[in-house]
């Protein structure tokens, strides 16, 4: 009986005061008590247990590194196998200057080898262009400042020659240019597609095609039948379809 008292006081201590203050009574907590029969360990003992601590360490970080390598490999594989490479938003996506815009005029590009159209699309006020971006649009200003000077005394506004000289500006500066194989589908241009909005990448490089200086590309999706182009084109609310302009303006970027 002595024996087993002895062996719970070695354990743990309970110390329960009770002392009538105001009604309420103390309670102590257990407290942890070093058992005397239990050997210490000594150095070498201490030290292996680092050392099985950092071998633990190791091989968990060793596991992780797998895994890690295999999902990288298997993503490859998954990108391989659907053709569809993984990008960063923030990183990649963003970078691309995929802006709304206007389409103001169509023409049928002759120089091309497959039916295509030249699309100018006003892109907003903040990508209007300048000189030094198209020479054209120095050499445009000056010809219709020289006629407002010549004829000041008369109405130049309502000649067909003023007018035409205002419209190659408008599209020379506040416009982008590109040509874009989208006849199949839009084959009369200006009942179809001036005055439509559509989307636009304004950061790759431009370059000629059929004589043509492309500014930007037209996107737009393949049709199930052969492959022919059709626009992406904005969508919004029918109750504010009336105010579209206002709601999202030109140059408004995909995010």
């Amino acid at each position: 009986m002595g024996s087993t008292s002895c062996d719970t006081s070695a354990e743990t201590e309970m110390k329960v005061k009770n002392e009538d203050i105001g009604g309420e009574s103390e309670v102590l907590q257990p407290t942890a008590v070093k058992n005397p029969n239990r050997p210490e360990k000594n150095e070498e003992e201490k030290n292996e247990e680092k050392n099985q601590e950092k071998k633990e360490e190791k091989n968990e970080e060793k596991n992780e590194e797998k895994n890690e390598e295999k999902n990288e490999e298997k993503n490859e594989h998954d990108e391989e196998s659907s053709g569809m490479v993984t990008i960063d938003y923030a990183t990649d996506f963003l970078k691309v200057e995929l802006r709304l815009g206007t389409i103001k005029k169509v023409e049928l590009n002759k120089k091309a080898k497959k039916p295509a159209y030249k699309v100018w699309v006003d892109f907003g006020p903040q990508f209007r262009k300048k000189p030094e971006d198209n020479p054209e649009i120095s050499k445009l200003a000056e010809k219709l400042a020289k006629m407002k000077e010549k004829f000041s005394n008369t109405n130049t506004s309502s000649s067909a020659a003023f007018s035409d000289l205002e419209d190659q500006l408008y599209l020379a500066r506040d416009c982008w240019q590109t040509s874009a194989q989208i006849v199949h589908h839009y084959p009369d241009p200006d009942a179809m597609l001036v005055g439509k909005r559509v989307l636009g990448v304004l950061n790759f490089p431009s370059k000629k095609i059929a004589g043509f200086r492309s500014e930007f590309l037209l996107c737009g999706f393949q049709d199930a039948d052969d492959g022919n182009v059709v626009l992406a084109t904005l969508d919004t609310p029918p109750s504010t379809s009336a105010n579209a302009q206002l709601l999202v303006p030109n140059g408004a970027k995909l995010m």
